[in-house]
Formats: structure tokens, C-alpha cells, sequence
């Protein structure tokens, strides 16, 4: 038994294996005794090979990100460099998630806490993250989110017996929601999100979107 300890104690920092695993599970059921349960569990999945921001980082020099769709390579060229270069596709990923939990959750990783004005959902009070390897061996990302003011269980079922809103069919609820209305098209009649330039890769140092902001319009309903 004193050698399973061992070989689990050490195996706990080796990803994948079972070890690693339940602690993982620990330390979630940590958050949740201390959060309660999350609010969201979320799933992302940045894919570079159909990404301009990854191409530009792998040193395209075709891709050009100023405008608002940039012209490609065919699909089996673009293939090639996600295929060749792990080190950048891993670099997008993380460009990828930073972009997704700053721009729409409104974190703020630099201060470990959600900005001021907080993100499409409100405020985030906490949120867990894994990252694993698709069958394609590209990364995607799983996500466990704790609003901060959420209901637990207990207020929403109370809720659900009290108050004639939280009595409608959930659909209903669902679509006067103006969380929902903001998922489906922002309510902005002309919204600009203005990126930071990827990171630069060790082998591009001179890139041309290097220190050049990306701008994506989005025309939304008025």
C-alpha cells in the first residue's frame, strides 16, 4: 500500500494518467465546496487550421490580417503547418483562449479577476480549466465558470415555485433573456473589438501585423 501511495503521489503530475485525473477532480470539488456548483461548463475549440491569426503566426506572409476575410491556402496546404509546427498551433491556442476569456467573459488574467465591466455573462467569480488533445492532436479547451451572483440549485428551485417568470417553460425564459439576445448579435448597431497582434513565434521577428491591431467588425440588428 506504502508503494501505490508513492506511485500515485508521483503519477499525479503526469497528464493523463489516472493519478493526474483524480486530482483534478479534487481540486474541482474543491471550487465547489467553496463556489458551489458552476454556473457554466464550456468547451472550446480554436481551430488553426482554418484560422488566419494562426497562419499569420506560423509566418504566412500571404494572410493578411488587416482585412476581414483573408484569402487561404486549400485545405491540404493548410494542413501542413498545423501538422509540422505543435509549438505555434499550442501559442494560438493560448492567444486563442486569452482572446475568448478578456473579450467576451470580460477577465482579467493579469489581475487573476474579472474587469469592471465584466463580460457577456456578468462578472466571473472563479473558473477552472482543462486542456486536452482532440483526435486530430489539436487542443481544445474545458471549462467549468462561476458567476459571480448566480443562483445555486436550492434559490432556483425556490424561485421556480415563487415567481411567475421562473414558472415559464424554460424556452420561454430562455427568450426574453437579454443574455440571449446578446449571445445571438450584440446589441450594438456598429461594434469594434479591437485584438492584440498574436505573439511572435522565435523564428518570425518581423512580421507585418507585428504591433498592428486587428479590427473585426460586426454588424449587428439596431
Amino acid at each position: 500500500m506504502t508503494l501505490m501511495k508513492e506511485v500515485t503521489a508521483v503519477g499525479s503530475h503526469i497528464p493523463g494518467s489516472s493519478a493526474s485525473k483524480l486530482r483534478v477532480r479534487n481540486k474541482i470539488r474543491g471550487y465547489m465546496g467553496y463556489f458551489g456548483l458552476p454556473h457554466l461548463y464550456v468547451t472550446m475549440n480554436p481551430n488553426a487550421k482554418h484560422s488566419p491569426i494562426f497562419h499569420a503566426m506560423w509566418g504566412d506572409e500571404a494572410v493578411d490580417l488587416a482585412v476581414r476575410f483573408p484569402d487561404l491556402a486549400d485545405s491540404v496546404e493548410r494542413g501542413r503547418p498545423v501538422a509540422s509546427d505543435p509549438i505555434t498551433g499550442t501559442e494560438f491556442f493560448d492567444f486563442s483562449i486569452n482572446c475568448f476569456f478578456r473579450d467576451l467573459w470580460g477577465w482579467d488574467k493579469s489581475k487573476a479577476k474579472s474587469s469592471d465591466s465584466g463580460g457577456i455573462f456578468g462578472k466571473i467569480r472563479a473558473y477552472y480549466e482543462m486542456a486536452e488533445f482532440t483526435d486530430q492532436g489539436q487542443l481544445h479547451g474545458h471549462f467549468l465558470i462561476w458567476l459571480d451572483g448566480g443562483l445555486n440549485p436550492t434559490e432556483v428551485h425556490e424561485k421556480m415555485k415563487t415567481d411567475k417568470q421562473w414558472k415559464a417553460p424554460p424556452m420561454t425564459l430562455l427568450g426574453h433573456s437579454s443574455v440571449f439576445l446578446r449571445l445571438l448579435c450584440w446589441r450594438h448597431t456598429h461594434i469594434r473589438s479591437h485584438y492584440m497582434a498574436p505573439p511572435t513565434s522565435p523564428t518570425q521577428k518581423d512580421r507585418k501585423w507585428q504591433n498592428m491591431q486587428v479590427v473585426f467588425d460586426h454588424p449587428c440588428i439596431s
